[in-house]
């Protein structure tokens, strides 16, 4: 790749992946490792919150029966909002959540992203929900009747430019800059639990986020979030929006043709 892509690219692909992280797998990126995704705490579905799930029979790394389960499948299957994931709570894989890719109400049987281990008869699992991508052409801050009534547990990233410093030579030429993550949540006549809800999840993305193993390979050589905290940046009767920003230091390559 020539190095003016490359100069075009580095915010995409840094933004792309963190992006994945979030979510979970690789479709901004489209190749790749596939993230597990972020489980989030407290989401809005009080029904499914404190439920566990205990499976009916042995099940293999990708599937989980449920005897007493009955579903619609779309009630868990999620692709326009946040997806659901179950965390294991015993056996082997005690602390590991995968997001559920599908329920067959005939079979009664969650098919999720594989486990380290093959689900075992009377494993147990809690449902936790995740997080999604914020759409390019609106506005997450606004609470307009037009979104009003939507984009819950959805988040936005935004990096700019920044500074060069003092690290470059050998056709490489390095930034810092801020990443900044955002994090809606609707209210819905649960006030207190949301603030606590955007802080603690704000919390969880950015312990996640941090970790070595997550930068993309090719730009980012630092991400930290030491310098700030997370601060409610809009809330009003319908929403909380909670900001957080992370410094971050990343390459691009100089040799132009």
């Amino acid at each position: 790749m020539s190095s003016i892509l490359t100069h075009r690219t580095a915010a995409a692909t840094i933004l792309d992946n963190y992006a994945d992280v979030i979510e979970g797998g690789n479709s901004y990126r489209g190749s790749g490792d596939s993230y597990k995704g972020i489980p989030g705490t407290n989401f809005s579905n009080l029904d499914l919150r404190g439920t566990t799930i205990t499976a009916s029979s042995a099940g293999s790394t990708t599937s989980i029966p449920f005897a007493s389960g009955n579903y619609e499948t779309d009630f868990w299957v999620k692709s326009d909002s946040p997806r659901f994931f179950l965390l294991s709570t015993n056996s082997a894989n005690n602390g590991a959540a995968r997001r559920v890719s599908n329920w067959n109400n005939s079979a009664k049987t969650f098919t999720v992203d594989a486990f380290d281990t093959a689900v075992a008869q009377n494993d147990t699992f809690v449902p936790l929900q995740g997080f999604k991508r914020f759409p390019d052409n609106l506005d997450i801050l606004s609470d307009e009747s037009t979104i009003g009534s939507g984009f819950d547990r959805f988040f936005e990233l935004k990096l700019g430019a920044g500074t060069r410093i003092p690290f470059f030579g050998n056709g490489v030429e390095t930034y810092e800059s801020e990443l900044v993550l955002r994090l809606r949540l609707q209210k819905r006549s649960r006030s207190r639990d949301t603030i606590e809800s955007a802080m603690e999840n704000a919390l969880l993305m950015r312990s996640i986020l941090t970790r070595p193993t997550h930068r993309d390979g090719t730009f980012t050589q630092l991400l930290d979030g030491m310098e700030n905290a997370p601060e409610i940046e809009t809330e009003t009767d319908k929403i909380v929006v909670v900001s957080d920003s992370y410094s971050i230091r990343y390459r691009v390559f100089s040799t132009f043709l």
